[in-house]
């Protein structure tokens, strides 16, 4: 997910001279952007787990906040009663 609006995305083109690439076969994640092809962290109810991100497209695309390209960093917390 980009951190700016559409707004500061088109002046950031215009000063630097760029020219976004947008395809269609991408997704935003967590922390960076995936294909079909890529292999993705899923952060499920059970814990970390390692998906094929074709697997999960469509949860992707509603919930890119569950993905993310690195190996997420995970506390456990035990409780005893």
């Amino acid at each position: 997910m980009s951190h700016f609006n559409e707004e500061q995305l088109k002046e950031l083109e215009r000063i630097f001279g760029l020219t976004r690439v947008i395809t269609i076969n991408t997704l935003p994640v967590r922390d960076g952007i995936v294909t079909k092809e890529d292999i993705v962290w899923w952060r499920g109810d059970e814990g970390a787990e390692q998906v094929r991100a074709e697997d999960h497209w469509d949860h992707i695309k509603i919930w890119p906040f569950l993905y993310q390209r690195k190996q997420p960093v995970v506390k456990l917390i035990i409780y005893e009663e």
